[in-house]
């Protein structure tokens, strides 16, 4: 409705709606074909897999100095940058101990956010897998894995981290998959390295002080766009030149803006709820996270099932949508990868649902 009744660009909107309707077939399918322990414990694997291969490349990578790009370039190999407006301003400050890793990917945020959607996996198979050797590879992969996050230097990667491990712990714990003991071990641990790391930590958050201003200026715009267009929004993939108008018709804010980047036109608003409050109005915001919410109370209705598999994978579903939720909070959803990982988790939590059912019934009888 908000594409067909208030886009003005409606080419925009039919490239997103596209987009949107790709990831939901992804997720009829994958919620229709993962109908086995053995195909969704296949599909679990290659996750793992790939997060593993990911997290070895991108500190790799950033232990040499390199980004995908700059390799490339290093080879030469000729890439077409992503971002290439961006490319200036990140450059200036990726030197030495500031040098942001974005492993595989085009842009250190785009890594960040895929990551965010996989780690809560390894912690949560640590937590819940009975064999101890494989207690080690989850352990080692989990520790890599966050280690990748916090190479990126992406402020809101670091706080999708923390909102993820502050609900996946307490979670393991009410389940009975983390003993008392350990949870104080580990919440003492956490303290003493973050009073350890709270210098670093400081350097950390305050990195890049322009783009941090700047996304205030961009969210005060996108609380413009909102109370201009509340319940519908102004169309799927129209915010962005919807912002532009608006900072033409308020040439105090545009200037403010231009004096932090002279390519603003070109950033989207850098938090994804207000993206689609603007977008898709709050209509559209409430059905989306009503949609969000009820994958995440059936996992966590799995999470409590003995079967310590099917427990783990809805503990580490529910995290990765916390993870990823608080993520965005501070920068819009974009890249095939992460989204492709959302739909997915939704996908597996159906599956597992279904298995779950019929594993009672069989009981039953």
């Amino acid at each position: 409705m908000s594409a067909l009744l208030k886009a003005e660009y409606q080419s925009l909107s039919l490239a997103e709606l596209v987009h949107d309707f790709k990831y939901f077939a992804a997720f009829v399918y994958f919620a229709n074909f993962l109908d086995s322990r053995r195909r969704i414990g296949s599909v679990v694997d290659l996750v793992v897999f790939s997060l593993a291969l990911e997290v070895a490349i991108t500190l790799g990578l950033w232990s040499l100095g390199y980004s995908r790009d700059s390799l490339a370039d290093r080879l030469g190999l000729g890439v077409s940058h992503e971002y290439e407006f961006l490319r200036s301003e990140e450059q200036g400050i990726e030197v030495a101990e500031n040098f942001r890793a974005s492993g595989t990917f085009g842009a250190a945020s785009h890594l960040a956010m895929y990551l965010q959607t996989v780690w809560p996996l390894a912690l949560a198979m640590l937590l819940v897998t009975p064999r101890p050797w494989r207690k080690l590879g989850y352990f080692v992969l989990f520790a890599g894995a966050t280690l990748a996050v916090f190479v990126t230097r992406s402020r809101s990667g670091l706080i999708g981290v923390a909102a993820g491990l502050a609900v996946l712990v307490p979670m393991a714990r009410w389940r009975g998959r983390f003993p008392n003991r350990a949870v104080l071990l580990t919440g003492y641990a956490a303290l003493a390295l973050g009073v350890a790391l709270s210098g670093p930590i400081y350097d950390y958050l305050t990195l890049r002080p322009d783009t941090f201003y700047q996304r205030f200026i961009l969210l005060e715009q996108g609380r413009k766009l909102i109370a201009g267009d509340p319940l519908l929004g102004v169309g799927p993939n129209n915010s962005t030149a919807a912002r532009v108008a608006y900072a033409a018709r308020n040439p105090a804010v545009d200037s403010r803006s231009r004096a932090i980047a002279p390519n603003d036109d070109l950033y989207p608003i850098h938090n994804q709820w207000m993206v689609t409050a603007s977008e898709r109005g709050l209509i559209g915001l409430a059905l989306g996270i009503s949609f969000l919410l009820a994958v995440a109370w059936a996992a966590w209705r799995l999470s409590a099932s003995t079967d310590w598999w099917i427990s783990g994978l809805a503990m580490a579903a529910i995290a990765s949508i916390v993870a990823l939720g608080a993520h965005l909070m501070g920068d819009h959803f974009v890249g095939n990868a992460a989204h492709t990982m959302l739909w997915l988790w939704c996908a597996v939590i159906v599956a597992i649902g279904r298995i779950d059912r019929e594993a009672d019934a069989q009981l039953r009888v």
